[in-house]
């Protein structure tokens, strides 16, 4: 209480710097180490091969892969596929945008995680 917007907006900007750094670093020395530098990239080119290739995807799965997803783009494993259209893959195939999204909305829980299937693969497979 009784700090200006000026002072809350620098406090924030501070801690998201700062955490962006921290983040940068302990990546940068992740991917330094041999053998976890490979279980890395096996994880998020497994993702990306899940996320394109399946029939089914639960949201909770579908949120499992895209964190492995963002991962691999931010450690320069993925490097065709921007972080912007992760976000928008996000939100594209929360449930809510899978049936306001389409003309022929799911009707069951299998035809919505279908289509998240379905959108997640034309996403990632695009370009």
């Amino acid at each position: 209480m009784g700090q200006t917007e000026e002072t809350m907006k620098k406090l924030l900007t501070d801690t998201v710097t700062q955490l962006k750094n921290t983040e940068a670093g302990l990546l940068s020395r992740l991917m330094s180490q041999g053998d976890r530098k490979e279980e890395l990239i096996a994880r998020v080119l497994r993702a990306r091969a899940l996320a394109t290739g399946s029939y089914l995807l639960t949201e909770a799965e579908f949120l499992h892969l895209c964190a492995d997803l963002r991962l691999g783009v931010c450690a320069g494993i993925i490097k065709d596929i921007p972080a912007q259209a992760l976000t928008a893959l996000l939100i594209n195939c929360m449930p809510a945008h899978l049936y306001l999204g389409t003309q022929d909305p799911p009707k069951t829980e299998r035809e919505r995680d279908r289509l998240r299937a379905q959108t997640a693969a034309r996403a990632l497979t695009a370009g």
